[in-house]
């Protein structure tokens, strides 16, 4: 595991502090829409708890929607439901199958045809309210 600077849960707050958007029409909530498009920003657990502690912290109030790996979601559930408690309203799962089978085959495809490559890969999405 890596470790988090200090400053950067710090210096992520700081930024959605300022951020200025259209409201929404709900109590508590002053501004809302910020969609984190990293899938891997989670990867390291401690990363998102500090960022998350640091919202808290600060009592801001935004709604959050992510994209992430499925992997990334199952490791690190306790992460992704204190983000639900701060704002977290819909995370974007990439997929490359549904079952078993289709990840084989995708895997024995993706290794015949790309050497490793996923960057043409097909994978879907769904939405899951949390």
């Amino acid at each position: 595991m890596s470790s988090c600077p200090s400053s950067y849960p710090k210096a992520i707050a700081e930024e959605l502090e300022h951020i200025e958007e259209p409201g929404i029409e709900e109590p508590g909530i002053e501004e809302s829409g910020i969609f984190i498009v990293d899938d891997v920003a989670f990867v390291h657990a401690e990363h998102g708890m500090a960022i998350a502690n640091e919202i808290k912290k600060r009592g801001i109030k935004k709604e959050y929607y992510l994209e992430t790996r499925g992997d990334v979601l199952l490791h690190n559930k306790e992460v992704f439901k204190v983000w639900s408690e701060i704002g977290l309203r819909y995370m974007f799962i990439g997929m490359e199958a549904v079952d078993a089978e289709g990840l084989k085959q995708y895997a024995d495809h993706n290794s015949d045809h790309n050497s490793g490559d996923n960057s043409g890969d097909n994978s879907g999405a769904f939405a899951l309210d949390i």
